[in-house]
């Protein structure tokens, strides 16, 4: 553990570059670096430009959640820091109402399935959380060339339906 925190503490000293050889960090970093900027980009942007609707979850599962419980193995602080942020705070009690009326619900999908949700999303908030608080600035770029990516689609579906005569739904 301690090891760790040295790792975390030089790599906000070093603003978020990697120096360290050892293959734990080094997969830190390149998870950090790429593999959850490209996830975020693609949750953002993925139902734009994915054309089969089933690979957008497998998209999520492989690019930011599985990335994100590497990460948790890897450093298990994480769940501490996220369960002390505010949000954490109010993400409990509401994965527990949502859990409740999961199981309260005439659903047929087993009890781990229904666990499965609310996890997902943990994962999620961890992934956004580590990577703002590790490249903050990457962060940021990412939203903002996501928001680009969804302007220029957004322009494309209008302009096509306008084209096309502008009947039915858009």
């Amino acid at each position: 553990k301690n090891a760790f925190l040295s790792i975390l503490v030089m790599l906000k000293k070093s603003g978020g570059e990697c120096h360290s050889q050892d293959r734990g960090s080094r997969l830190y970093c390149a998870l950090v670096r790429i593999v959850l900027p490209v996830g975020i980009f693609a949750l953002l942007t993925g139902l734009l430009w994915v054309g089969d609707r089933s690979l957008y979850p497998r998209m999520y599962y492989w690019l930011l959640a599985l990335p994100a419980l590497i990460l948790i193995i890897l450093n298990p602080l994480l769940l501490r820091r996220f369960s002390c942020s505010s949000f954490g705070l109010a993400f409990i009690p509401f994965a527990a109402y949502m859990l409740l009326s999961i199981l309260w619900s005439a659903n047929e999908d087993s009890a781990v399935e229904l666990f499965k949700r609310p996890f997902l999303v943990v994962l999620l908030y961890v992934a956004v959380i580590e990577l703002g608080w590790q490249r903050f600035d990457l962060l940021c770029r990412v939203v903002k060339w996501s928001g680009f990516v969804a302007i220029i689609a957004g322009s494309y579906a209008l302009l096509r339906f306008h084209y096309e005569g502008g009947q039915g739904r858009l």
